[in-house]
């Protein structure tokens, strides 16, 4: 897993084109090339309103118009009520992962620039590799990333505005709603709903950073700690098959260092996982089977070793390093192979009966 100069240059331009407005929690430095978490207080003010309140009525405004749909107050077209749906999924994952970052951001940030820190101790010019541009798909993709996440919400912004007949946003739902039951709308209520139509580009900045967020930052991390892993399996067999005791301490070590990071992080990485499940499952998996190959390459270097008590008293210590899904420190199910595979099986499972009810109805 080579980390290119491009890689990190998709992190700088995160930080250039979503920090114009207001200052986050979490936030890339592209000096010090290290993650900075900012805990609750009047720095983050305008962040706390743009989430929990912006982000926050048009939650509310969402859960209002879907039970009006539920106890038939309004009939909601196929296209509305889609529309209802994309936003409600939004907004649902933007406040859960922002609430996320408030209270185990600064635990992500430890084990981020720790994370960074082993890499560039371990694997040296591997984590700032300079390819041709051409041939960096991994780096052309972040930065294509960035980009198109940061033009979304001008866009979807743009289209509110312009396409106002269509009712893409919640707030024209419900003053369609109220027409329709000819509801007399105060004035004051009639402002506010015109406010909140004008001022949507904020919560959709927000819906758009936080993804970009998410996609970026933790894959980068996931590839940091990958390539730590790939290191420590390639120099195995220099440390293991020392006759000295502090070349293979040494070594320990550093897979040691790996294992603290991870529980550093583990608050922040078990509902993250839970949360979004399919999202970077592959490389969390990746995390646990490369472990596993690693293992049994100290397994086989065990045999030829000049001190095998020793080693075998080391290695028996040793757990290997798994992301677990879960809240609230119980975990609900470890990321290996056999879990995509429930995954995968669960949803072809439930996409064929849900097909077969449809035909037979």
């Amino acid at each position: 897993m080579v980390i290119t100069a491009l890689m990190w240059k998709s992190l700088d331009r995160f930080t250039r084109y979503f920090g114009i407005f207001w200052k986050n929690p979490l936030e890339w430095y592209p000096k010090t090339k290290m993650l900075i978490f900012t805990p609750v207080s009047r720095k983050i003010i305008p962040y706390m309103i743009s989430v929990y309140g912006f982000l926050n009525i048009l939650n509310i405004t969402l859960f209002l118009i879907l039970i009006s749909e539920l106890f038939g107050i309004s009939r909601l077209g196929f296209i509305n009520l889609l529309v209802i749906f994309c936003w409600a999924g939004m907004v649902f994952y933007a406040l859960a992962l922002e609430t996320l970052i408030v209270f185990a951001g600064k635990n992500f940030t430890y084990a981020m620039n720790c994370t960074s820190a082993l890499a560039k101790i371990l694997c040296g010019p591997t984590i700032n590799k300079n390819m041709a541009t051409s041939s960096d798909t991994k780096g052309i993709t972040f930065n294509l990333i960035v980009v198109i996440l940061f033009c979304q919400p001008f866009g979807v912004y743009l289209a509110t505005l312009i396409i106002s007949n269509l009712s893409l946003t919640p707030y024209s739902q419900l003053y369609s709603l109220f027409e329709e039951n000819k509801w007399r709308i105060p004035l004051l209520a009639n402002l506010a709903l015109l406010f909140l139509r004008l001022t949507i580009f904020i919560p959709l900045f927000v819906i758009y950073r936080t993804t970009c967020l998410f996609v970026c930052v933790p894959v980068m991390g996931l590839y940091l700690f990958l390539e730590c892993i790939s290191t420590l399996d390639q120099t195995a067999y220099f440390y293991l098959s020392s006759r000295n005791k502090a070349n293979m301490d040494k070594y320990l070590q550093r897979y040691a260092s790996c294992r603290v990071i991870y529980a550093i992080a583990d608050q922040f990485t078990a509902p993250c996982v839970a949360t979004l499940m399919f999202a970077g499952l592959c490389l969390i998996i990746s995390v646990f089977e490369d472990g596993a190959v690693m293992r049994a390459r100290w397994r086989r270097l065990l045999g030829g070793s000049c001190d095998k008590k020793y080693l075998k008293r080391k290695l028996h210590s040793i757990r290997l390093i798994a992301f677990y899904g879960g809240f609230l420190g119980y975990n609900l199910y470890k990321c290996e192979k056999s879990t995509k595979l429930a995954f995968t099986g669960a949803i072809v499972n439930h996409t064929i009966t849900a097909s077969l009810s449809y035909r037979s109805n």
